[in-house]
């Protein structure tokens, strides 16, 4: 069988799974497909009403495959599998709202796990805007501070502006691979793909500028009727505060008409974790995977 590369062209049958099954995840939604696919080789192919999206781990080159739209795991899509790609793979994009069903589905078939390094961190739009409450007064203190010390403006990022952001973005993963992490040039790859498709993959953004100085931007998309996904947020650390306020300015302008705001997982990453903590999470989509059993 021949795995089809992702293109942009393929939106448009992704959206028509999406009518009958939107996207719960991060992991799910197209764009994050679509900005991740040079990285990590993703592809899909379709079977019997199915259509399963592919991949290699950019940790352990391993191959995954994400949860099938149009359905849900069987013995017989197993069976398919390991016959086209043998025993050693996963099986990611199993949220909390489909594990049961899995496990009734096709437990015999799967060792099914938790995966906490992959949860999802939502928070209700509002509360971004707000940030009102006792456990959120150091991020409005940090963002007065970043307004006193600074005269600053918003902009939406169109495709008409992103180019302001080229400078900074050189200079960000510049020092990033200069502290020794070279994988961040992977999400670089990411980015460009994002930034090249913006208007195609219908994605949004927001951008701070300080006296012209871009110091921080975000983007993202509507995963689904009353969510949005957040891909990117970076700043410059120089600038404190500036993570809180393009969080919370990205929300107001461009998704105060969403519920919620999806902003991924931590992978593990202590530090991100922490942070992403720090915003009091008001729920968390739980991640599972499906190991074949022997």
């Amino acid at each position: 069988m021949q795995l089809k590369p992702l293109t942009i062209n393929d939106r448009s049958l992704f959206y028509e799974y999406y009518k009958e099954n939107p996207a719960k995840c991060s992991y799910l939604s197209f764009a994050n497909l679509f900005l991740w696919k040079d990285a990590e080789d993703i592809r899909f192919f379709e079977y019997e009403k199915h259509l399963v999206a592919t991949g290699k781990s950019i940790y352990n080159g391993e191959r995954y495959f994400m949860m099938p739209l149009g359905g849900c795991l069987c013995g017989k899509l197993k069976a398919f599998l390991d016959q086209q790609f043998g025993t050693d793979y996963h099986i990611y994009g199993i949220t909390h709202l489909d594990v049961e069903k899995v496990r009734e589905n096709c437990g015999e078939f799967f060792h099914i796990e938790r995966v906490r390094d992959m949860d999802n961190y939502v928070y209700r739009s509002d509360k971004l805007i707000t940030l009102s409450g006792k456990k959120l007064h150091g991020k409005r203190n940090h963002i007065n501070q970043f307004k006193e010390q600074y005269s600053y403006t918003y902009e939406p990022l169109t495709s008409s502006n992103l180019a302001m952001l080229r400078p900074f973005i050189e200079a960000w993963y510049e020092k990033k691979q200069a502290e020794g992490d070279d994988s961040i040039l992977l999400e670089k790859t990411a980015l460009e793909n994002a930034l090249t498709h913006f208007d195609a993959l219908e994605l949004k953004g927001g951008v701070i500028l300080v006296e012209g100085k871009v110091v921080a931007f975000s983007i993202g998309e509507r995963l689904n009727e009353d969510t949005a996904l957040i891909h990117f947020e970076k700043a410059d650390t120089d600038y404190r505060g500036a993570y809180p306020i393009i969080n919370q300015e990205f929300v107001k302008h461009a998704w105060s008409d969403v519920t919620y705001i999806n902003r991924e997982d931590d992978m593990g990453i202590e530090g991100l974790r922490k942070a992403k903590l720090s915003y009091q999470p008001d729920m968390m989509v739980e991640m599972y995977s499906a190991k074949p059993k022997a």
